[in-house]
Formats: C-alpha cells, sequence, structure tokens
C-alpha cells in the first residue's frame, strides 16, 4: 500500500489554526499535538501569513518549540519580544528554549542589556549553553 501524505491545510484552515494557537495560549492550555503538527510544518514551510505574525510565533514559540525561531521572518528574529518568547522559560513557566538563541539577529545577539535581562529569566542549568551561543565577545560581559 503506497505511504499517504498527509494534506495540508489550505489558507482558511491555517487560519483557524493559528487563532487556536493564540487562544491556547491566552488562556494557558495546551494544544493538541496534530494542530501543533500541521502549524510547525506551515512554519517550516514559510507560511508568510505565519512566519511574518508576531503574535502567532510568540504563541507559538512558547507552545511548540523555540527552535522554531529559526523559521520566523528576519523582522522577528530581531524582535525582543520574539526572541524572549523563544528562549526564555517565561512566567508561564513553560521552557523556552535557550539555545534558539543562534536563530536571533546578530544585533539582539550582541544587545548585552537585553541578553542580561534574557539570561535572568533562563533556567541556571541551561544559562551556560546559552552563553556558549553567543559571540566571545559578547561572552565576556557573562564571565564572572
Amino acid at each position: 500500500m503506497p505511504e499517504q501524505i498527509p494534506r495540508q491545510p489550505n489558507e482558511n484552515e491555517a487560519l483557524t489554526l493559528r487563532r487556536h494557537i493564540l487562544a491556547a495560549h491566552k488562556s494557558g492550555r495546551e494544544m493538541n499535538n496534530e494542530e501543533l503538527t500541521q502549524l510547525a510544518e506551515l512554519v517550516e514551510q514559510g507560511d508568510p501569513t505565519l512566519v511574518n505574525d508576531k503574535d502567532f510565533m510568540k504563541a507559538f514559540l512558547r507552545l511548540h518549540n523555540g527552535e522554531y525561531l529559526r523559521f520566523a521572518s528576519n523582522s522577528l528574529r530581531d524582535d525582543e519580544d520574539v526572541v524572549f518568547s523563544a528562549c526564555s522559560k517565561g512566567t508561564d513557566g513553560l521552557g523556552g528554549d535557550p539555545y534558539a538563541i543562534q536563530y536571533a539577529s546578530d544585533r539582539i545577539k550582541k544587545d548585552v542589556p537585553f541578553l542580561k535581562r534574557l539570561i535572568a529569566d533562563i533556567r541556571p542549568e541551561n544559562r551556560s549553553g546559552f552563553i556558549s551561543r553567543l559571540d566571545e565577545n559578547v561572552r565576556r560581559e557573562f564571565r564572572g
């Protein structure tokens, strides 16, 4: 039997999934794996309605995986709120991915005051890995 290729959501379904993730993020509830998988595929494909949408990307990065920052538009990879959502543990207690900092813009990765605020919100056991992904000149700022 031939392998079935999953059907991609159409634009209306993508917008519905977008609304679901925003509602889930706002209410603190989890999304089902099927919806997250569909959204992940759309983000990986660079769906412009998603990868350019700040509110969506912040919610998706918190609820799914901060590593998906790499698929965000250039302008969102240069947005402190989006990078913070991707990397920090946040007030919701969800574990961001501190290693996603490698996908942030060069400007963000050199913004020491921002990075200091961010590292304060990263789990202690992940801080050295976070720092190791920064430029050597920036890492010097974190040596104590």
